[in-house]
């Protein structure tokens, strides 16, 4: 099975919405106490990588059809 470049990029952008999901919400569990500088970043990199995911999605479906 060949991958595209298409399902390199939504792969890739799961992987780091997964990620940045994970690290903030340990962080609110736990009460780890990570500064704000780290944990605003990471929101601004997931809300960056949302519009690409959903780009990607659409398109992946499209293809299919």
């Amino acid at each position: 099975m060949k991958l595209d470049k298409l399902d390199v990029v939504w792969f890739i952008c799961l992987i780091i919405i997964g990620l940045g999901v994970l690290i903030v919400s340990i962080n609110n569990v736990f009460d780890m106490g990570f500064p704000a500088t780290m944990i605003k970043p990471i929101g601004i990199v997931d809300l960056i990588t949302l519009p690409v995911l959903a780009f990607t999605s659409v398109k992946k479906l499209k293809s299919k059809q």
